[in-house]
């Protein structure tokens, strides 16, 4: 008897629709690099209306923000291409899936700078957290700056000086390995900082975090091509049908929904179901017009009456009462996708137009 209404509850659409999210899994963590700017993530925010860059570097969490006149591809490149003509190119970017960073414009930027570039899936962001958590910590310092009628850039000068709880040593000491001169008071000692001691004393942070975030975490089975599944169509909203159709990593998948339209999901937001799901196909249908003869052939006609004149589609003589068609007068219909073929009802026919 359990095992009937189990089953019965499993193949329930709306039971399943309304059920909770999955348990969290085993935190992934990124790996820092091997030194400053070689790994770098990045988000966009906005404040007052004003969109801004964060840029964050790994190994160092040494941070730059930038305003953006426009929040376009183009401009968030032409920032990145500053900032690399600075510190040198990056080997990897992490990004969210935005359109800026999802655009083919920033895919052949990527190509043609050698870059390696990580996108999060939507909707999960802890695949971008080092930008995200950036992003929170410059949001409240501009928001403290513009109540306070301070300037942002000392508040930033100093942010980078400030010393982090991982290494006790700043973003600034580890990207350039010297302390920088700021307002505060303070010793230089003009000792190069050495990477070594900050990827220790870093590697053992992260240890510690993913220690205690496994604690109530555990692995979800990897799901193949071809299962059915119930995943997030949006944050915070039910789940929906669908059917996987790859997988790209070790935890995000590309799955269809029922009317045929991909979604990048990550594994966390995706329940395998026994429910047979049909895709709806998306392809245009085989008995389709020649559309090359249909274009040459299809014309408009001038009438001299009011009184429907009927053509011929499938005749290069057109008969008609009215005058002789001019060639300039003649103008093809662009075709810009395959549609079906219409006919107009019959009780229409002496419809005068």
């Amino acid at each position: 008897m359990a095992k009937e209404i189990k089953q019965m509850t499993e193949l329930c659409e709306i039971c399943q629709e309304s059920k909770p999210k999955n348990q969290r899994e085993p935190l992934i963590q990124h790996s820092d690099g091997q030194s400053p700017w070689t790994k770098i993530g990045m988000d966009l925010f906005e404040i007052k209306g004003r969109p801004y860059l964060v840029v964050i570097d790994y190994f160092s969490n040494f941070t730059e923000v930038d305003y953006l006149s426009k929040t376009t591809c183009g401009q968030v490149i032409t920032i990145l291409k500053k900032q690399f003509a600075r510190f040198g190119i990056p080997t990897t970017i992490v990004s969210d899936n935005g359109p800026q960073f999802s655009s083919d414009e920033f895919r052949q930027f990527t190509t043609k700078w050698g870059i390696n570039h990580m996108v999060s899936s939507p909707n999960h962001p802890q695949g971008n957290e080092k930008a995200e958590s950036a992003v929170k910590v410059i949001k409240n310092m501009i928001k403290k700056t513009l109540q306070d009628g301070r300037d942002q850039y000392e508040a930033l000068l100093e942010l980078r000086n400030t010393p982090t709880q991982n290494t006790g040593l700043s973003p600034t000491e580890i990207m350039f390995g010297r302390k920088t001169r700021s307002m505060i008071p303070s010793i230089n000692t003009k000792q190069k900082v050495p990477n070594a001691k900050a990827t220790e004393l870093r590697s053992a942070r992260k240890q510690s975090v993913k220690k205690c975030y496994d604690r109530r975490a555990k692995n979800l089975p990897p799901l193949g091509s071809g299962d059915s599944v119930y995943f997030e169509h949006k944050q915070g909203q039910h789940w929906k049908l669908g059917k996987v159709k790859e997988r790209i990593s070790e935890r995000a998948y590309i799955v269809k929904s029922q009317e045929g339209v991909p979604y990048r999901r990550n594994r966390s937001h995706m329940r395998p179901t026994s429910v047979n799901v049909q895709i709806r196909d998306m392809s245009p249908p085989r008995e389709l017009l020649n559309f090359d003869k249909l274009a040459e052939t299809k014309t408009v006609v001038p009438t001299r009456t009011p009184n429907t004149v009927e053509l011929s589609m499938n005749s290069d003589n057109l008969v008609s009462e009215c005058e002789p068609i001019k060639k300039e007068q003649k103008r093809v219909e662009p075709i810009t996708r395959p549609k079906r073929t219409t006919r107009e009802p019959a009780y229409l026919k002496d419809f005068v137009r």
